[in-house]
């Protein structure tokens, strides 16, 4: 497999050829390249998609089954309808929980990028006990969406295999999800993978999970690893676990402006995109974590 080309497809969708979890599964319980691996996989599986086609049901079950999982799908998926998407994936070795990323066809992601005021609890989160804890509230309304029926299935999973680890993971929009409902799962053994994940609350929040089992991982430059801005309200949990090309310090917001206006620029001249945003290419996160097995 050869580094994905920066190319408008290959950031918005999975390859149409990618081929997910090639090397049968290990002990998952400590971090290891092929566990880094086999998450990423669940990360861009949860996009649904072969580039830009969706995937049936029947081929998302063939991988699931092939892979020795049995999946529930949280959200809509079939037919794909606007809101948060993710699935829970498990054996009796293991549990899987990840959840899709922004699509570019689905508004109701953008909203949930750009709700960046922080909050508490009010409206039903449960941070309120902690004291100064803040969350992104687009992000905590995203996974509100699902919270039920995952915490259901995240307490039926830890009360059948209480030894057995749970992995949360997902890309962009979706490790954010995963971010946050991974500090609601107090339940150990369990990790959280991320890859291309915005800041998600401050660094009250991100104390409650720095000293968990994280990975973080940030492809190059990312831009989106780089927004909310750093600073006094938006804070990142544990340290970036760095793929790719060299990373280059890190934005301003002006920078950031000047990110977006190139972006837009470059996209209605079919032009690749600026390099801060090929980096968040899934495939890039697939191809280079899968180097390191």
């Amino acid at each position: 497999m050869q580094s994905p080309a920066a190319t408008w497809d290959n950031l918005f969708y999975p390859p149409p050829d990618y081929q997910y979890f090639r090397k049968p599964a290990g002990d998952f319980t400590t971090r290891s390249a092929l566990r880094d691996a086999w998450l990423t996989d669940a990360a861009i599986l949860a996009y649904g998609r072969r580039g830009k086609t969706r995937m049936e049901q029947s081929e998302l079950d063939k991988i699931f089954d092939s892979a020795g999982l049995k999946a529930t799908y949280l959200g809509p998926w079939f037919p794909a309808s606007e809101g948060t998407q993710g699935f829970f994936a498990s054996n009796a070795n293991f549990a899987i929980l990840s959840f899709r990323g922004t699509e570019k066809d689905d508004p109701s992601d953008l909203k949930s990028d750009l709700e960046i005021m922080l909050r508490n609890s009010k409206g039903g989160l449960p941070w309120d006990a902690q004291d100064g804890v803040l969350v992104h509230e687009g992000f905590a309304n995203a996974l509100n969406q699902v919270w039920n029926p995952t915490r259901d299935l995240l307490a039926a999973y830890r009360a059948a295999h209480p030894h057995s680890p749970v992995l949360f993971t997902g890309h962009s929009l979706g490790a954010a999800l995963a971010t946050l409902a991974f500090s609601r799962f107090k339940a150990e053994p369990a990790c959280l993978h991320t890859l291309g994940c915005p800041r998600t609350g401050n660094a009250a929040f991100c104390a409650l999970i720095s000293n968990r089992d994280l990975v973080r991982v940030v492809d190059g430059n990312d831009f989106v690893t780089q927004v909310p801005p750093d600073g006094e309200f938006y804070s990142h949990p544990g340290k970036p676990f760095p793929i790719g090309a060299a990373a280059k310090p890190p934005l301003t917001l002006l920078g950031d402006l000047d990110v977006l206006f190139q972006g837009g620029f470059r996209f209605a001249l079919h032009e690749p995109p600026p390099d801060v945003l090929a980096d968040h290419s899934p495939a890039r996160y697939g191809y280079f974590l899968w180097e390191r097995v």
